[in-house]
């Protein structure tokens, strides 16, 4: 990697944020483009090697990160069956050819991959990941869902931990009882214990990346016979159900864990029609909608994760709730530019208003490199700052969650990279991080009545993480 005395920061910055663009094309095109499927993964590999991405450690950690967010953007398409398949084909790649395991400290790998149980798994099985990194985050953070998840392993590796877990779990009935059941779906479940788990069974369910419940299968198949069906055998029938948590789901707008917490809550839950416009399922939306199915401003956001353009629009023309300002950032999460870019003419937002994007890296659960890149060649080049106002419902919203600090019209960008860093601990990317080592920053800078670099350290457990690859640079 070349010295910050070498090449500017920023224009370090503006490198890797162009390659890491260049690798969300390329991922992206493999999931909308099924035709030109295999070529697409040949021309990602092709450059991988092209740009030595082993010896590119901002670029290899926030491709990994960028790998495991658009799985969880696309794995509510329709057609998401082979998805799994070549992510892990992507991810083996990775440890054969480019030294996954040898890059990274095994701590930095599971801080990174424990967002999504099914490529930690496949991690533990290449021998990149060892099951105690997993059985300590389980103990650490209470994380029933990974228990759940990797019962066979510990069970057959560590018996004596899967019996102190169960002990650890107990008093949440519904944790075990959701172990015996996912692992007895066929079974009468009376008086089962969880020494009578099938582990065999259990491995078959855990294939699934979501929710293995009945009538979940059914609304994300869109299956409207099966629905009706379900539906006349309950009596009253009850249109305002849900969908709860499940361990399965790496997904977490979809499991509904609005507090940013991964541990499994039996009381987070979805509704029927909240999870029909995830999944895009027009027929059994239009039934639930026609039946007065109960909604809130919050569950406009499903129709955005689903991304069906005939639901959006009968949302905005007879929801009781408009699109705003939130909805717009979730479009980012999914990569919806078509929506992202009608939802900013709706809403009349300048995208590249330092609000605009100041929000947008806060209000996001991952990164668009895509964005970033063009707010980065569209700032001035002089000062490093951005000169554009935004909405004034977006810069009263920006100084309201900044204490009360009104936002600049000209704001450095690592400025802007630190208030959201700062704000968000899961967009922990080294890239950002990297151009602020390597900028001239005062150690006591401070934004409102916190030093903002003193809280980077203070509040994101990811320096922690990295600080040995920190050593390697």
């Amino acid at each position: 990697m070349e010295e910050a005395t070498e090449i500017d920061a920023f224009d370090i910055l503006k490198r890797d944020i162009g390659i890491l663009r260049d690798l969300q094309r390329m991922l992206i095109s493999i999931f909308v483009c099924d035709e030109n499927q295999h070529s697409n993964i040949a021309q990602l590999f092709h450059f991988f090697d092209e740009i030595s991405i082993s010896e590119n450690f901002s670029v290899y950690e926030g491709f990994l990160r960028l790998l495991i967010h658009i799985f969880s953007a696309f794995c509510c398409a329709k057609n998401h069956k082979n998805h799994l398949t070549i992510f892990l084909s992507i991810i083996k790649r990775l440890i054969i050819k480019h030294s996954l395991k040898q890059s990274f400290e095994q701590s930095t790998l599971f801080f990174i991959f424990q967002a999504n149980k099914h490529f930690l798994l496949f991690l533990f099985e290449e021998g990149v990941i060892d099951l105690s990194s997993i059985i300590q985050y389980i103990y650490l953070y209470d994380r029933d869902d990974l228990f759940l998840f990797f019962a066979p392993e510990i069970r057959k590796y560590v018996p004596s931990k899967y019996q102190y877990f169960i002990e650890l779990f107990r008093d949440d009935g519904r944790v075990i009882s959701n172990l015996i059941s996912q692992s007895n779906e066929k079974k009468d479940m009376e008086g089962q214990f969880p020494d009578e788990v099938d582990i065999e069974n259990l491995l078959e369910v855990r294939k699934e990346i979501h929710s293995n419940e009945k009538i979940a299968r059914i609304i994300r198949e869109d299956d409207m016979d099966s629905f009706i069906k379900t539906f006349s055998e309950k009596d009253p029938v009850i249109i305002d159900d849900y969908i709860y948590s499940s361990y399965l789901e790496n997904n977490r707008d979809v499991n509904d864990n609005k507090q940013g917490k991964y541990q499994l809550n039996f009381r987070k839950r979805v509704s029927f029609l909240e999870y029909s416009m995830a999944f895009g399922s027009i027929n059994i939306f239009h039934y639930l909608w026609l039946h007065n199915a109960e909604y809130q401003e919050n569950s406009l956001q499903y129709s955005i994760i689903g991304g069906n353009y005939e639901i959006i629009h009968i949302l905005e023309e007879e929801s009781k709730f408009a699109f705003n300002e939130r909805h717009y950032y979730k479009s980012f999460d999914y990569y919806h530019k078509e929506i992202t870019e009608y939802l900013r003419n709706l809403i009349g937002i300048n995208q590249f208003a330092i609000s605009t994007i100041n929000m947008q890296m806060r209000k996001s659960n991952g990164a668009d490199f895509e964005f970033c890149y063009e707010c980065l060649i569209n700032q001035d080049a002089n000062n490093d700052t951005i000169n554009k106002k935004g909405t004034k419902n977006e810069d009263k919203k920006l100084a309201i969650e900044n204490e009360g600090n009104v936002v600049p019209e000209n704001q450095p960008i690592y400025e802007i990279l630190l208030h959201s860093i700062v704000s968000q601990p899961h967009l922990s990317f080294f890239v950002f991080y990297q151009y602020i080592f390597h900028s001239d920053i005062d150690i006591n800078y401070q934004y409102g009545r916190r030093k903002v670099i003193i809280n980077l350290f203070k509040r994101h457990h990811f320096i922690k993480h990295v600080e040995k690859d920190i050593m390697k640079l």
